[in-house]
């Protein structure tokens, strides 16, 4: 079977729930449900044009995750509903339904996309720069947004709707575009809104890394360092580690990615 079939099998048969909730996974979170796992499941719907399982998860996203106020809970345990979002799959699900409606032609996907968008807005907007999460129950949203949040077709989509000022889109265009890198290796973590500076980590997730390259590359940012650093880490090793010192740019861990 090809491994796209594997996967989504696997995830069907295995990790969701005859509820429709996706559990995060087989062992110790079993009852543990992230808007995170439904967003990448949802995105990864529309592009494979499962118009029927699409459905089935707007449904449990609807249910379980879509509040009357219109706060993504980032974590479902249990019974116990966070009241916190998450910026990122905030975005990954609006624009999952976004394509959804452009491709299956529902427009209860593009109203719900464009509802979630004004209210990510609305209340992680903060001197014109988004911001990672805002929590529900106290009306506080945080001061800094991390790199790899930073989506741009997201970005676009607020503006192309009328939501986002074109001032906005460039101000959080530039943070991403304009991040320097640390010691010629790796990109921040976050930018601290208050400082108007970025913060670096002293060991990295090069999952992170790649977000952040791969959208600062759509925004036609230079990638450059990280492209050459992979291409060292294939040439020594045959892998790219999953963590790395920062400053040095020595492997942390033994597992990888070949």
């Amino acid at each position: 079977m090809p491994a796209q079939t594997i996967t989504e099998a696997f995830i069907a048969t295995h990790l969701v729930k005859n509820n429709g909730l996706i559990r995060s996974n087989m062992t110790t979170r079993q009852q543990e449900y992230l808007s995170e796992s439904i967003g990448l499941w949802m995105y990864y719907l529309q592009q494979v044009n499962n118009e029927q399982v699409f459905r089935q998860q707007f449904d449990v996203f609807q249910r379980y995750f879509y509040t009357s106020h219109q706060v993504i809970p980032w974590i479902i345990e249990v019974e116990n509903v966070s009241t916190v979002n998450a910026l990122i799959d905030d975005f990954r699900i609006m624009m999952a339904l976004h394509h959804a409606d452009q491709k299956f032609g529902d427009a209860n996907y593009e109203h719900t996309a464009t509802a979630i968008g004004k209210t990510i807005v609305q209340r992680q907007l903060i001197n014109g720069v988004f911001v990672d999460f805002y929590d529900e129950n106290s009306a506080y949203a945080n001061d800094s947004v991390t790199l790899s949040y930073m989506m741009p077709e997201a970005f676009q989509y607020l503006r192309s709707v009328g939501i986002l000022a074109s001032e906005y889109y460039e101000k959080n265009r530039r943070i991403l575009v304009d991040a320097p890198s640390h010691e010629m290796y790796f990109f921040p973590k976050s930018y601290y809104i208050p400082s108007h500076t970025y913060q670096f980590e002293e060991e990295v997730n090069m999952i992170d890394q790649y977000y952040v390259g791969f959208y600062r590359a759509q925004w036609h940012g230079d990638v450059s360092q990280l492209v050459d650093f992979t291409k060292r880490q294939l040439a020594e090793h045959g892998r790219i580690f999953g963590r790395y010192d920062a400053r040095e740019g020595q492997p942390t861990v033994a597992y990888g990615m070949r």
